[in-house]
């Protein structure tokens, strides 16, 4: 017990082994009787080479060259790795909530600085229209749905003119002879009022408020 309390003082197991000179970490490690610790899978490699090369001779510390030591393993290097691994983490996690906390709050308050009020200005319209770039991009298979169907009732529409008109074009010449486009328009809309008039069994009516009307030519 006294020698763990002394390698405990000395923070031998913060530190590195000191035959492979790598950090314990969460690696197995032994304690020895003159309070020196290495990895366990070092000792028994330095261990196995001293008993090859010098017999049947007894290893001694790589450090205090004790001999005839005993040794036991200890778990003082794994739990300072767990700490310190905690610690990381803690820290990546708070360093996480306060970027967040910082990029909220700069979104509330500009800076001073006028190229970083230039940037916080764009940045601010840009979250304010990623809302409806969203919804844009998500409605736009009803808008071409939409656009497909109003395609498809003014086709209909077409034909349904040209069915009337076909019945009685009177002012069809009107049309072909205009020399502007605002004749033709006014022709048009005379042929579709009186093909109108003429599909129509009873007194003509207007399209729109559905009352009789008695029509007067302006020009």
């Amino acid at each position: 017990m006294q020698v763990h309390l002394q390698s405990q003082a000395r923070q031998d197991s913060a530190g590195s082994c000191a035959i492979c000179l790598r950090p314990f970490r969460a690696d197995a490690q032994v304690l020895l009787s003159c309070s020196h610790t290495y990895h366990e899978r070092c000792l028994a490699s330095l261990e196995r080479f001293a008993r090859q090369k010098g017999g049947s001779a007894a290893p001694a510390c790589p450090l205090c060259r004790a001999a005839a030591y005993e040794k036991r393993r200890i778990d003082d290097a794994q739990s300072l790795w767990r700490h310190a691994c905690a610690a990381r983490i803690q820290a990546a996690w708070r360093g996480l909530q306060a970027r967040r906390a910082f990029r909220a709050l700069r979104r509330l308050l500009p800076p001073q600085h006028p190229g970083l009020r230039r940037r916080w200005a764009a940045e601010a319209l840009g979250d304010a229209a990623a809302p409806l770039v969203a919804g844009v991009e998500s409605g736009a298979a009803e808008v071409d749905a939409l656009f497909a169907e109003l395609d498809a009732a003014a086709a209909a529409a077409g034909a349904v003119f040209h069915q009337l008109t076909s019945r009685c074009p009177p002012h069809g010449p009107a049309v072909a002879e205009a020399g502007s486009l605002e004749a033709a328009t006014v022709a048009a809309n005379q042929a579709t009022v009186d093909a109108f008039a003429v599909s129509s069994d009873l007194k003509p009516t207007c399209p729109c408020c559905r009352a009789a009307y008695a029509r007067m030519d302006l020009c």
